[in-house]
């Protein structure tokens, strides 16, 4: 709008100019005529002189035309470069609403708005907008920044528009090199889709060559000119347009299947992920259970420790973005689980928040973390910490860890409220009430999950492992099955089988 403006006023001031060096001309044309008319006269009356005067007037009349004749020429020359000037403005400025109203449709067909249109009338409204797609294969992209705290060089958390901007230019010169007919699309959690036409005679090989190609000189030059760690997803090739939205979504699901502890990243969606990759996954259930018992406890700071130390053990296992992901998810749906269980309302502690909406939009572990901390943690531990007698927490706090020093030896509810010197009436509600479970079924959790670490890592004998957590051989048999629906050796046979 500024370069129109300044262009019309530019324009409109040459014309002025041309106007009023019309008007100079018109008086210096009249002032010749009227010169002129006076020498006729005066040879007419037979004086056969000039008048000096009349003389002048028609040199000056003379002059002046000639000097505005050469200023309108000048005036003329200026006003048609600035009417050239406007002309490509309003080009421009045309070739931008197009580009804009282009990349809008894009956006509505990836995001399948057009499901309704038949395959003939889809690229009928394609053509619309100048793409070429007869006798065309389409190939899609999806180019993701990684953490933006990760940024190198003048890129950081607070400017990840100017970022984004930034590797869009870079993204439209390259494409713009190397592919004939190459589209970008904007998503609304700075991704960025690229849109690939191939003609019809290439091989699906050929063109999964040519993108795979393009997509590593695209990461080194962003890279190296930008700082920026990027992942893109490529989808396999298409030559109907009705199957584009389904490209583009396989292209995004295929980003969860990014590695996390690798830093530029290409994913093939025909090459995901083969299950042989899962076998080192383990869900870490006994960080789990100390994660929901500190919070029950309130200790933030324990709490957040454990918190550290699960996300560890899910990328240790797989440090696969959907793994992890999968994992945190696991840990929330418990810990609602376990709120729902106590009597507490998970809406009114978080004020109807839906945590599971925005904690899927997570990418990297770091941030995962620190979600968890300020959004679950810190709300939860306020929670708990209402209507708790401090003194009250510890005395359940150093009864948890008497269960768990000395839980292979004959310990009851009787003996520990005695050591506290409370009723165990009292201590039964007041355990149950801050950890979430009665005493007899939290020491055999313990006793369980010794017996469990035993039988996986020792060769001692059924009956010996018995004896090592606190139990009869005989009732360990069943205690073990009823707790985990196998027997003590049938357990040891499937963990070894698994190993």
């Amino acid at each position: 709008m500024l370069i129109k403006r300044q262009t019309q006023d530019a324009s409109q001031g040459s014309f002025d100019a041309v106007r009023a060096a019309r008007y100079g001309i018109a008086v210096s044309f009249l002032m010749i005529v009227m010169g002129l008319l006076a020498i006729i006269v005066t040879f007419n009356q037979g004086s056969g002189r000039f008048n000096s005067i009349l003389l002048v007037v028609l040199l000056v009349g003379i002059l002046i035309m000639a000097a505005m004749s050469g200023y309108m020429f000048q005036l003329i020359k200026y006003s048609w470069k600035a009417i050239l000037q406007e002309q490509q403005s309003l080009q421009n400025q045309m070739a931008y609403q197009i580009n804009s109203l282009r990349e809008g449709f894009l956006l509505q067909l990836v995001q399948g708005y057009f499901k309704s249109l038949s395959e003939s009338e889809l690229r009928e409204r394609v053509e619309q907008y100048g793409l070429q797609v007869s006798d065309r294969q389409f190939v899609t992209l999806i180019v993701q920044p990684t953490e933006f705290s990760s940024w190198e060089g003048s890129f950081s958390a607070g400017n990840q528009d100017v970022a984004t901007f930034s590797l869009s230019n870079t993204i439209r010169e390259l494409i713009d090199k190397r592919f004939s007919q190459a589209n970008l699309i904007h998503f609304h959690d700075l991704s960025l889709g690229i849109l690939i036409a191939f003609p019809n005679e290439y091989k699906k090989d050929q063109v999964k060559t040519t993108v795979s190609l393009w997509c590593e000189e695209f990461i080194e030059a962003v890279h190296s000119m930008l700082g920026i760690e990027i992942t893109i997803s490529i989808s396999s090739s298409s030559s109907r347009m009705a199957q584009i939205p389904e490209l583009f979504a396989k292209a995004r699901s295929a980003l969860n299947y990014r590695d996390v502890q690798i830093g530029n990243q290409i994913i093939d969606t025909d090459i995901l992920i083969s299950p042989d990759q899962y076998q080192g996954y383990r869900y870490p259930f006994n960080l789990e259970k100390e994660i929901i018992q500190n919070i029950r406890l309130g200790f933030v700071e324990n709490t957040e420790s454990r918190l550290q130390l699960f996300v560890q053990e899910l990328s240790a296992g797989s440090a696969k973005q959907l793994v992890i992901q999968q994992g945190m998810l696991l840990l929330l749906s418990s810990i609602h689980h376990t709120l729902l269980a106590t009597g507490r309302n998970p809406n009114q502690i978080f004020e109807s928040f839906n945590l599971f909406e925005p904690f899927i939009q997570l990418r990297e572990p770091e941030e995962m973390l620190n979600w968890f901390k300020s959004k679950v943690i810190q709300p939860l531990v306020c929670e708990m910490e209402k209507g708790k007698d401090q003194k009250l927490k510890q005395t359940v706090e150093k009864v948890v860890i008497h269960l768990q020093e000395q839980y292979m030896t004959d310990i009851s509810l009787d003996l520990c409220a005695d050591q506290m010197a409370i009723s165990p009436f009292t201590l039964s509600k007041l355990f149950k009430q801050i950890t979430g479970l009665n005493f007899i079924d939290y020491l055999t959790d313990i006793r369980i999950d010794k017996a469990k670490e035993l039988l996986r890592g020792t060769e001692l004998k059924i009956n010996d492992v018995a004896e090592q957590i606190g139990y009869q051989p005989s009732y360990f048999a069943r205690i073990f099955k009823r707790h985990e629906g196998v027997t003590p050796s049938q357990y040891r046979d499937m963990s070894r089988s698994k190993g």
